[in-house]
């Protein structure tokens, strides 16, 4: 299988006992923000893109390592797949901290389609590979790191985000990002006395900031202008404008 190597995955598998816990202890502490938040009715407000972006950046950059993993090995197939998630994230993080600074003037739309295509199906298969492999560990890493994500852009952005393209691109696969959350009561892993109990505290946390937005009428929010988390969205607007 072009040199396919198990050991690249079953590597990730291994790093992903920090990366749960990592991401746990930013989950827990989104926890009490979120708190603070609504008791103080907004007036306390703890929170930065830097912060939410810190929670996933070891799960980032593993990918790199990986890639290096894999390109040495010899495995063709991997080394493209953590390409996209390994140098594809750091090509493009370089160039949207040089756009935000005003040093590079970049075309989103342009790339919005092949960027959301590319995540999707890459997340479709990096997902198939770990459970072909029993690496469930890096499944529930996964689904913890995108819920974090999920949540407190709920409460501090009033964006649904994933849960509201459901209905708009019907990647009906974003179904299966909650039940990540069970593994650690159904599979043995790491610590997952602990993860079971956060990953049960990360469903409620988003089931009420799903039915908070509903309330609010502002489900279908979504964030404007060059914001890479709608990027999709920036190409078809783009498409539409020019009909």
């Amino acid at each position: 299988m072009f040199g396919f190597e198990p050991e690249v995955y079953q590597s990730f598998e291994e790093a992903s006992v920090f990366l749960n816990l990592w991401i746990a202890g930013f989950m827990l502490f989104a926890a009490i923000r979120i708190g603070l938040f609504v008791f103080s009715a907004g007036k306390i407000r703890i929170h930065s893109i830097y912060l939410g972006e810190a929670a996933g950046i070891f799960l980032q950059l593993f990918h790199s390592v990986c890639f290096v993993k894999a390109l040495m090995a010899g495995d063709i197939i991997s080394t493209l797949l953590f390409a996209w998630w390994g140098p594809g994230f750091l090509i493009f993080a370089v160039i949207y901290l040089q756009t935000k600074r005003g040093a590079l003037d970049f075309d989103w739309s342009k790339v919005g389609w092949i960027t959301s295509v590319g995540c999707k199906w890459s997340y479709l298969v990096f997902m198939a590979i770990y459970a072909w492999l029993d690496c469930y560990s890096i499944i529930y890493t996964f689904s913890l790191w995108t819920f974090h994500d999920q949540i407190t852009q709920a409460w501090f952005h009033d964006n649904a985000d994933r849960t509201r393209r459901i209905t708009e691109d019907y990647w009906i696969v974003r179904l299966l990002y909650p039940a990540g959350l069970f593994i650690p009561l159904f599979v043995e892993i790491p610590y997952g006395n602990v993860l079971g109990i956060v990953g049960v505290l990360a469903f409620l946390l988003w089931l009420v900031s799903m039915v908070a937005l509903t309330r609010r009428g502002q489900f279908n929010h979504r964030s404007e202008g060059n914001y890479l988390r709608d990027i999709v969205y920036l190409s078809m607007e783009k498409k539409r404008a020019s009909a």
